[in-house]
């Protein structure tokens, strides 16, 4: 069963809402819910095994998840993900400064930059 994260798929009603997850704990807020859907999924079927597996942004939840509640999985498979990047640490003030101010606000150089990048571009 797939999950749909607030801000994606047919949890966004209005078009300004998408990919705005919410103003504050929206990190654990995502991975709460993913919790919430695994506890559901293992009441309906508690005989059948339960993978978890999570890719791209997915991934980075999924591994979060997998510390809090490792447990409750008979396995995982983590898939498209990252690692640690130089620099970020930069990058991640000057985000967590523009959010701050103005959460719900798009930044057309944040997507400009990331709709430029392509999965297959060689460095």
């Amino acid at each position: 069963m797939a999950l749909p994260f607030l801000g994606h798929g047919k949890t966004v009603e209005k078009d300004e809402d998408l990919v705005f997850f919410q103003d504050r704990q929206s990190k654990q807020q995502v991975i709460d819910d993913a919790k919430k859907m695994a506890i559901y999924l293992k009441d309906q079927q508690p005989d059948v095994p339960h993978f978890l597996l999570g890719h791209s942004m997915g991934s980075f939840i999924a591994r979060c998840l997998l510390q809090q509640v490792g447990n409750e999985f008979d396995g995982a498979i983590v898939v498209g993900t990252g690692g640690k990047i130089t620099g970020i640490g930069f990058a991640k003030v000057f985000l967590d400064i523009g959010n701050f101010i103005a959460p719900e606000k798009r930044s057309l150089f944040v997507n400009n930059s990331f709709a430029k990048m392509t999965p297959w571009q060689e460095y």
